[in-house]
């Protein structure tokens, strides 16, 4: 990968100033539509949860723990799109890898445990979700694209489609230079996630996808990842964007995609390896059952 940047020559201004070390705690980006989303989630989901809950046709444990796992996820999420982190991208290249790493890992992985669905549509106001269901059965080639999404192959190829061109340096420049892309490029590393953490929690559909070929689509995308993160670290600069930003923080433009590529090629390898031997479990377990 030769490190390019399509935004030389372009004034593109930055939607928050390079934070300093001084001034880096108060560096929140109170993005009004990123809140609003966020809030009305928040108030959509409550919602959903009180009615599931005053139901009580559900465990109540189960739902509670739901919750806190998705709370948990809202949180994550304003950490990288709102808190002092998200601004420290624009000084540092491993803050963006630090971002990546909790979107992908502990965003991903919430909002699987959490199972948000079933509070969500209880949500709903009763027409909305009439119409939401009439939508589903009348329209067949949303449940294909749903299947599809659910193969292992096409999980892990998104998730290795959208590493690989979200960090060719002049898209990533422009996402960098860009609130709103900047925005669709974190929602682009969170949605593969979930697809991949919702085959590694709940691989429970035989007649889509395997075991077996669930462990060899997550050991495929940690490799490529890996590659991309090891380039990185062993190429010349690839964001030049950042030349003159980093030194307040005591790294060259160097030493900082070095950190950078190990955080994307070795650190996440720590949780593949997890997910790679519950697969493994699990594959063995429903072995069992079926040999019992």
């Amino acid at each position: 990968m030769v490190p390019h940047s399509f935004t030389s020559g372009m004034a593109l201004a930055a939607w928050v100033a390079p934070p300093k070390p001084a001034n880096i705690w108060t560096s929140w980006y109170p993005d009004p539509v990123v809140i609003a989303i966020l809030i009305a989630i928040a108030v959509w989901y409550g919602r959903g949860f009180r009615c599931l809950w005053d139901q009580g046709g559900a465990d109540r444990a189960t739902l509670r723990w739901r919750a806190v796992a998705f709370a948990g996820a809202l949180l994550t999420l304003v950490a990288t799109l709102l808190s002092p982190l998200d601004a420290l991208t624009q000084s540092l290249l491993s803050a963006h890898m630090v971002e990546y790493l909790i979107l992908t890992t502990f965003t991903a992985l919430l909002l699987v445990v959490a199972r948000p669905v079933p509070a969500l549509a209880a949500g709903l106001p009763a027409a909305w979700l009439a119409g939401l269901r009439g939508w589903w059965e009348r329209t067949p080639p949303a449940h294909a694209v749903w299947r599809a999404l659910q193969q292992p192959v096409v999980a892990a190829a998104l998730d290795v489609i959208a590493v690989i061109v979200w960090h060719i340096p002049g898209v990533y420049e422009t996402a960098l230079s860009h609130r709103s892309l900047h925005v669709v490029q974190q929602l682009c590393f969170l949605g593969p996630a979930i697809l991949l953490w919702r085959l590694v929690m709940r691989p429970s559909d035989e007649r889509t996808f395997s075991h077996g070929r669930v462990l060899l689509s997550l050991i495929g995308a940690s490799l490529l990842s890996t590659c991309v993160g090891l380039l990185m670290y062993a190429g010349t600069t690839w964001y030049p964007i950042y030349i003159g930003r980093t030194a307040v923080w005591g790294v060259s433009v160097r030493t900082d995609q070095q950190m950078a590529g190990l955080l994307l090629g070795v650190v996440p390898e720590i949780a593949d390896v997890i997910t790679f031997l519950v697969v493994l479990a699990g594959w063995l377990q429903a072995e069992e059952a079926r040999a019992a």
